[in-house]
């Protein structure tokens, strides 16, 4: 259910950049995906943590049914997560990277273009994430230190806000 909020996501702010966000400079939504990045992920640290149990606990939402946090903070996650965010700040920068594109090279710099994008979300991502479980000794059978790594995630999002 919850992959399901993510493909929702990502054509959700798909159709938001394509009918209100096309004339938004690149460097604007580079830095508001950096942001819904910084959000989720204190959101993240915040679940490992448990402190959403500590802050209330259970949600009325949709007609009175109780919706518990845990189900909460995982659907907004999962909604606006790296794959449905991208379409904010990749999907600009493919239009503009493609515009300064010579037209005798067009196909194979555009090919080169967006290799280069799925190779940064869809390794790059995975790469940098099993570096830091690893770095943190984060595995499947402890997670206790999973929250360290989350941790460490928000001054990296905030140094890589300063280079844009």
């Amino acid at each position: 259910m919850l992959n399901v909020l993510t493909y929702v996501g990502v054509i959700f702010l798909t159709v938001i950049y394509n009918k209100y966000l096309t004339n938004v400079e690149v460097r604007t939504l580079i830095i508001v995906q950096l942001c819904i990045f910084l959000v989720t992920t204190s959101l993240q640290l915040i679940n490992a943590l448990r402190l959403n149990l500590q802050m209330g606990g259970n949600y009325k939402v949709l007609n009175g049914a109780g919706i518990y946090s845990d189900i909460l903070l995982n659907s907004f996650c999962f909604f606006f997560g790296i794959q449905a965010t991208q379409s904010l700040a990749s999907l600009p920068m493919q239009v503009v990277l493609t515009r300064i594109i010579p037209p005798n090279v067009e196909a194979a710099f555009t090919a080169f273009i967006t290799g280069t994008f799925v190779f940064s979300y869809e390794v790059g991502c995975k790469m940098s994430g099993s570096l830091f479980c690893q770095w943190f000794h984060v595995d499947n059978a402890n997670l206790n230190r999973y929250w360290i790594v989350l941790a460490a995630k928000i001054p990296c999002i905030l140094l890589t806000m300063l280079f844009v």
